[in-house]
């Protein structure tokens, strides 16, 4: 699991952003229950580069979002706007991590201390999983199945955050869309107005043109005339 607040940063002078990690914690893929044959492969400094130079972040208002692009394979991606600071929380969890413990980790983190991070963060991760098997064995009576239920209810847990969480992603997308489709249609208009006042001006020019020759042709003739 990775964890990291990461801040906006806007450059007065240009309309260009930068981002920067205020704090990040990542936990080896190898020391969790819920780890991959791919985690292997990944690193902090890995998933430190894809948060500040590939991912983008959801521009809607909704409190926390699942991003509907896979980024890493068999990964999820859980974010959360934190306006006052101009800010961004994320999670990155493999897609066998429960969606409710990157929720709820997200969900605490606003009185979780920075300074012990690390710290706070094994705990809320084993204090969750002590829950949940409690749970899960006050609702079972035979404790030989309560691995499968449990990952029966996480499967369940998990498709019904999926259609929340997805649906955010999704508005946000068609919000983009929309403002795209409304920006091209105030360009096309200028481009219009652009176009007729370039019509009209050749206009004008045609018809002055037309005016001058005819009254050199005239001119011309009344001195012919005289001659």
């Amino acid at each position: 699991m990775y964890y990291c607040l990461v801040r906006v940063l806007q450059d007065d002078s240009t309309t260009a952003t930068s981002r920067e990690i205020v704090h990040d914690y990542f936990k080896s893929p190898s020391s969790t229950q819920y780890s991959s044959i791919i985690d292997k492969n990944l690193s902090q400094q890995l998933l430190q580069k894809l948060v500040v130079n590939n991912i983008d972040f959801p521009q809607n208002q909704f409190d926390i979002t699942l991003l509907a692009r896979k980024y890493i394979e068999n990964y999820q991606i859980f974010v959360r706007q934190v306006q006052h600071l101009n800010a961004y929380q994320l999670v990155i969890s493999s897609k066998n991590t429960p969606k409710s413990l990157s929720i709820k980790l997200l969900e605490s983190l606003n009185s979780l201390n920075s300074k012990n991070l690390y710290k706070d963060i094994e705990n809320f991760e084993k204090n969750y999983n002590q829950e949940v098997s409690k749970q899960i064995q006050e609702t079972v009576p035979n404790a030989s199945k309560i691995t499968d239920d449990m990952d029966q209810l996480i499967t369940i847990m998990n498709d019904n955050i999926d259609k929340v969480l997805l649906r955010n992603d999704q508005l946000d997308s068609l919000v983009n869309k929309t403002n795209k489709l409304n920006n091209s249609g105030v360009n096309f208009k200028r481009k219009t107005v652009v176009i007729k006042r370039k019509m009209w001006i050749q206009k004008v020019k045609t018809k002055a043109a037309i005016g001058t020759a005819i009254v050199l042709a005239i001119g011309g003739t009344a001195l012919y005339a005289a001659h």
